[in-house]
């Protein structure tokens, strides 16, 4: 309904009607200045996130303390673009998300072993051709989806 009702509003603007325009832009005005203090606090939030966790993890490599968790998200993962002014997360945020990253990761080192052999044997007068070649393909298929699955975290 609140949808209906804003979309009245900015069509009986594009009309004309100036207490229809004057109240869109008043809309309009409120809700930007929302979003960007929303995206402000978040940068900041972020920033600060990711600014503590590599002073903690750098005393931690200092004191040789390997024995406690590294923080999901990882402050590695957490990307600052100062040009946009905009902060996201490239990777696992949660214990779940972390396990798959891993599993993902793991797996995708088995096919990229698994293509160097067959593109090895390629040139081996032994082993059919046309069998390499499809497996091959296969191979990257198998990888391009993988790539799909890391890019979630993009």
């Amino acid at each position: 309904m609140a949808q209906a009702i804003v979309r009245a509003v900015a069509v009986n603007a594009v009309k004309g009607q100036q207490r229809a325009q004057r109240l869109f832009t008043e809309l309009l005005t409120t809700t930007e200045r929302e979003n960007k203090a929303l995206n402000d606090e978040w940068l900041d939030v972020a920033m600060t996130y990711k600014l503590e966790w590599e002073k903690e993890l750098d005393r931690r490599k200092r004191l040789s303390i390997t024995d406690l968790p590294d923080p999901l998200p990882h402050p590695d993962h957490v990307v600052i673009d100062m040009i946009a002014g905009t902060a996201y997360v490239r990777g696992p945020s949660t214990k779940e998300e972390k396990k798959l990253w891993e599993l993902v990761q793991g797996r995708k080192k088995v096919f990229e072993d698994e293509l160097q052999n067959l593109l090895a044997m390629r040139d081996d007068p032994d082993v059919p051709q046309d069998i390499i070649l499809q497996e091959i393909e296969r191979t990257r298929k198998v990888l391009a989806i993988i790539d799909v699955a890391n890019n979630r975290w993009s």
